[in-house]
């Protein structure tokens, strides 16, 4: 029910979750549970510029846990992959056509929604008065310099990437048609970006966010190596 891109830099109050262990500990939501952002405490600011510090951190743990396709996939084909976030450049080769593109959430339970005529519906709740929530959800094929493998790009990582969110990609552009591939998406293809990718599970790879390679600004040159220097002039042997 929470869209990402609204609450990058925010904080979340959660109240009324259970504990529980699923390869690590996690907390899970309840019917009891409530999320609310920015909540009305005295030391927000506090919260908000303190984590606003650790970003950086997190980007340099992120550019550590850089890796090749090739590494990836060894990894998987070894068992020693573990689950884990890590960065790729690459770029997407292939489209799956066969899946879709988006996806539409119940804004009241977050489950799937499905389409009637000019509108969607739940099977568990009425949404006849809100609108639905409009997730991307692109199966793809990404290739580097060493390999290629096949990838999910999750709602935050295309929206990166086509710069229009999911909703006006749908609502306001007219592309209606979750299994007809809209040009912004399709001309993604063949250009090159950094990607952060999740191992799952199952060791499927899930794509979370997705910006422009870090280029490397050339050396400025040392002019003391690379002046002309004039030529000497030419010297006559004059004998006496």
């Amino acid at each position: 029910m929470i869209q990402t891109e609204d609450i990058i830099g925010k904080v979340f109050a959660i109240t009324a979750t259970t504990v529980t262990y699923f390869n690590k500990l996690q907390l899970e939501s309840t019917t009891s549970t409530t999320i609310d952002i920015n909540p009305p405490i005295p030391d927000l600011q506090t919260y908000v510029n303190r984590f606003q510090e650790l970003v950086p951190l997190a980007e340099q743990r992120a550019s550590l846990n850089h890796i090749t396709i090739a590494d990836l996939k060894k990894k998987i084909y070894n068992k020693t992959a573990q689950q884990g976030h890590y960065t790729c450049t690459a770029t997407i080769t292939e489209i799956d056509n066969l899946r879709t593109w988006f996806y539409v959430k119940c804004p009241k339970c977050g489950k799937r929604a499905y389409p009637e005529k000019d509108r969607f519906v739940c099977l568990d709740d009425d949404i006849e008065e809100e609108e639905p929530i409009f997730m991307y959800c692109l199966n793809a094929k990404i290739t580097d310099n060493t390999d290629s493998t096949e990838v999910v790009f999750y709602n935050e990582a295309l929206n990166d990437i086509v710069k229009v969110s999911c909703r006006d990609m749908v609502i306001n552009l007219g592309n209606r048609n979750p299994k007809v591939f809209p040009d912004k998406i399709t001309s993604a293809k063949g250009i090159p970006k950094l990607l952060h990718i999740a191992m799952r599970n199952d060791n499927s790879i899930g794509v979370n966010k997705a910006e422009n390679p870090k280029t490397i600004q050339p050396a400025t040159p040392d002019p003391k190596k690379t002046a002309t220097k004039r030529p000497l002039p030419q010297l006559s042997v004059v004998r006496v």
